[in-house]
């Protein structure tokens, strides 16, 4: 791939459109070059935007930890409290 500057882009033109054509051809190019740079530009995730995304993944991890943990110990109270009525309700038939 050959690359030419801006330059001599405009001194490969030049003798064939003149000089105002072929200083617009180039800012044209220039132009949709920059466009097409910037488009892509916004596209590039930084280091600043991996920070920010990483402290929100670990602020929403320990909120589900903390639910977790509170979604246990109410799953082990109902299963306590499950246990003790089924024990008595056995032991209940049990002297019957």
């Amino acid at each position: 791939m050959v690359r030419i500057s801006e330059i001599q882009l405009f001194n490969l033109l030049k003798p064939k459109l003149g000089d105002m054509e072929a200083e617009a051809i180039v800012d044209y190019i220039n132009l949709r070059f920059n466009d097409h740079t910037n488009e892509l530009y916004k596209n590039f995730v930084t280091k600043e935007d991996l920070l920010k995304s990483e402290s929100r993944l670990n602020s929403r991890i320990s909120l589900l930890d903390t639910r977790i943990s509170e979604t246990k110990s109410d799953i082990l109270r109902w299963v306590v409290g499950i246990f003790i009525v089924t024990m008595m309700a056995i032991i209940g038939l049990y002297f019957k």
